[in-house]
């Protein structure tokens, strides 16, 4: 399609990407952390600062309330305002990579490493919803019966394999998980479709 604006930003990228209820797009860029708001007219100027490396998701609430999902510590931002925001919820997991808000300003999204499907409530408090086979959750889609949609990646990963230690290891079926997980278990029903793709590591 045809470019209508450019961020002159040197050594970054656009990894996420919204659009407000006044045409405004909002692109956090990665691995500076800093969220952007480009008016229709293309003029951009920094809105939000995270103190994070990566923003990998972006979402608007029906109250206009912007949520980050960042990486590397899986921390959620919630920003009301220009320069105005704070952690709002914190994931067992390295990367926020999907998010999406529904009706009563719920948050579900995924994450990297451990492809966790998780759902955030209105005071911030973190359910998981689903612990995928692979490790990231790509993507996340609310459809208008409360139903969730994911896409998931399973990464191939290239091992040296001079580091290894010499003794044999059994090989593990499921990946290992934390013992100090924060998240929460939900009993609430949502049904979750997983669709699921193999793409080399970044």
């Amino acid at each position: 399609g045809k470019e209508i604006w450019k961020l002159a930003l040197e050594g970054v990228e656009a990894t996420a990407i919204a659009i407000d209820k006044k045409d405004n797009v909002y692109a956090g860029i990665s691995p500076d952390g800093i969220i952007y708001r480009i008016s229709s007219s293309g003029k951009s100027e920094q809105y939000f600062k995270t103190e994070q490396k990566y923003i990998w998701a972006l979402c608007f609430d029906s109250k206009g309330n912007l949520y980050a999902g960042t990486g590397v510590k899986g921390n959620i931002f919630k920003i009301t305002s220009e320069n105005q925001g704070s952690v709002y919820a914190k994931l067992p997991d390295v990367h926020i990579t999907a998010l999406a808000a529904n009706q009563k300003d719920e948050l579900f999204g995924g994450t990297d490493d451990n492809g966790y499907i998780f759902k955030v409530d209105q005071n911030g408090k973190v359910f998981i919803l689903f612990d995928a086979p692979e490790r990231e959750i790509k993507s996340v889609f609310l459809d208008e019966e409360g139903s969730l949609f994911a896409t998931a990646i399973k990464k191939n990963f290239l091992i040296d394999k001079s580091i290894l230690p010499s003794q044999k290891s059994e090989k593990k079926d499921q990946k290992e998980k934390s013992d100090d997980s924060e998240g929460t278990e939900s009993d609430e029903k949502v049904s979750i479709t997983v669709t699921s793709s193999t793409a080399p590591a970044k």
